[in-house]
């Protein structure tokens, strides 16, 4: 049953967690693999649900994965799990799509974090959020690129980069729902 939440306040988070974990070369997703004594999912959700902005999590997994229903959140109110598509950005326009039938107002912030970053400090979320409320203007975390970036071409290096003007984009960004939208 499709929840109304044309009258939510606070920040929704979206958590993409529709990988397999190819990239990195192991059966298990991501994910799933163990730390601290708790699935990477698990740390990474327990943290957005202890943050005081967070009033809703959108959970985002491929349609077979049941392995969540095991996790400490699997009965958390504020949880609502739905399913993934084929890449990152049609997991998280599922979640969109999933919000919008919901009456999700247009104005509120969402935020998208992806499920396989844990280690996000509760300091770094609220500064994301602050800037983003500051001008409604759409924000992600971001990390200075201290290593030499090169443009090769057919094997060969044909420039050095400006690291200077070069982020790591990261997780969390936030948007209002309708830029997100929009975006998507």
């Amino acid at each position: 049953m499709l929840p109304d939440l044309s009258s939510h306040q606070g920040v929704v988070a979206i958590v993409p967690a529709a990988g397999s974990g190819s990239r990195m070369g192991t059966e298990t997703p991501k994910q799933y693999l163990p730390l601290g004594g708790k699935s990477v999912l698990e740390v990474t959700i327990e943290t957005l649900l202890d943050h005081s902005q967070i009033t809703l999590i959108v959970l985002v997994v491929p349609a077979e994965d049941q392995n969540w229903e095991k996790l400490s959140f699997a009965h958390n109110e504020r949880v609502v799990v739905i399913d993934g598509g084929k890449e990152r950005s049609d997991s998280v326009l599922n979640a969109v799509n999933f919000l919008s039938d919901a009456g999700l107002p247009y104005e509120l912030p969402v935020m998208v974090h992806d499920a396989a970053r844990p280690c996000v400090a509760d300091d770094d979320i609220d500064h994301i959020i602050d800037a983003h409320l500051k001008d409604s203007q759409p924000k992600l975390l971001a990390a200075p690129v201290i290593d030499t970036l090169q443009k090769v071409k057919d094997g060969v290096v044909i420039s050095t980069e400006d690291r200077d003007s070069m982020v790591r984009a990261l997780t969390p960004q936030v948007a209002r729902f309708i830029d997100l939208k929009n975006a998507l």
